[in-house]
């Protein structure tokens, strides 16, 4: 089709604004990502085509990822979109905010990252919904309500950003995702930890030949021991040092004793850690430099096989056990070893949570039966 006119945009000389012989409208015309991009403007005047077709233009850009990494995003448009207003929220968060909100972006991104802050409406965030529900989470199951929620309460705190930024006057209605299941996170009982760790040890004996087998059930058992014990979380242990820890001596009124600066999800804090911990980290902790870590390996798939050994994958209620389970295994331990009159508020300091958060998410499924022991006891 022969070119009747052809204009280059002033602003993006990439872009050629067309019109075409048997049309009436102008055309927006560009080369991107290696491949010709054209879309019909729907008007006859220049000027107009011009505007049209720059909004179109930063659309694109927008969408590319090769041209997104030369152009700054935030130049290119006085309406941002939810990518950029969420790359300005993240600088506002402290670094160990960052890593976490990341995560979760991971999950939106595709979405949301070219639609303009202006554009997020109920209708669209429905849309959203129905496109997440379509699609698996990274681990390969279904997407709940509750991971919805998880992910509405980032776009929120994005909304919310908009709003002090002033791209946006009010923050829109956002529609609740569905109702969200109570599901504490699977522990194990008293007797399913001793049975998981006898079953840890009896597996040694199995690959007795095999040095390197038996060093990888060795970490693991560690790792697990070491959860238990202090409360963190999975990626707080993961990541920690041995300059991270101080061991306190035995004394007249305290066992020995770790305390733990720990810089994890909420900050930072002192987590205490005795029993058990004490002596594997010292183990542990031999020919090791302050800024090495205790343990350089995911437990994740040998946990898994453990709990297969063990016959302990899911719990009564037929909920799958992981690592996350040993932390409120920890905090459960805490809470009954303290029965009738646990302190709840230290259990939480120590484990970096609210009582809140213990009493309707860790302990949910304790039960008075449970501390039978300490409930029993005289306090007459």
């Amino acid at each position: 089709m022969q070119i009747q006119e052809s204009h280059p945009h002033p602003k993006y000389p990439r872009l050629q604004i067309q019109l075409r012989r048997k049309s009436r409208f102008y055309q927006g015309l560009t080369f991107l990502d290696g491949r010709k991009v054209q879309k019909s403007l729907k008007t006859d005047q220049l000027a107009t085509a011009f505007k049209l077709g720059e909004d179109w233009y930063k659309k694109l850009l927008r969408a590319s990822v090769s041209e997104g990494r030369r152009h700054p995003l935030d130049k290119l448009t006085t309406v941002p979109t939810v990518a950029e207003v969420f790359a300005n929220y993240r600088l506002t968060l402290p670094p160990h905010r960052r890593e976490y909100v990341d995560t979760k972006w991971g999950a939106l991104t595709a979405f949301w990252r070219t639609t303009t802050i202006q554009d997020v409406t109920p209708q669209s965030i429905r849309e959203f919904y129905r496109w997440r529900r379509r699609h698996k989470t990274q681990m390969g199951t279904v997407v709940t309500n509750n991971t919805l929620h998880k992910d509405v309460t980032l776009l929120r705190q994005i909304l919310t950003h908009a709003i002090e930024e002033e791209h946006l006057t009010a923050l829109p209605i956002i529609p609740p995702p569905g109702k969200v299941a109570a599901n504490p996170r699977p522990w194990f009982t008293r007797e399913e930890w001793d049975h998981l760790t006898t079953v840890a040890l009896d597996r040694f004996d199995a690959v007795s030949r095999n040095r390197k087998l038996i060093r990888q059930r060795e970490d693991l058992l560690d790792f697990i021991v070491m959860m238990v014990e202090s409360c963190l979380r999975v990626g707080e242990l993961r990541a920690l040092t041995v300059g991270q820890v101080r061991v306190v001596p035995k004394t007249a009124k305290t066992q020995a004793h770790l305390l733990i600066d720990v810089k994890g999800k909420v900050g930072h804090r002192v987590a205490v850690a005795g029993g058990l911990a004490v002596v594997t980290f010292q183990r542990r902790a031999k020919g090791l430099k302050p800024h090495q870590r205790l343990f350089t390996t995911s437990q994740r798939d040998g946990f898994r096989e453990l709990l297969i050994a063990a016959n302990l994958r899911t719990d009564a209620f037929g909920n799958k056990r992981n690592l996350k389970s040993l932390r409120a295994t920890a905090i459960s331990f805490k809470v009954l070893a303290g029965a009738p009159s646990p302190n709840l508020l230290m259990i939480a300091r120590n484990a970096g949570t609210s009582v809140t958060m213990i009493d309707s998410f860790y302990a949910k499924r304790l039960s008075a039966e449970m501390g039978a022991a300490e409930l029993s006891r005289s306090t007459a």
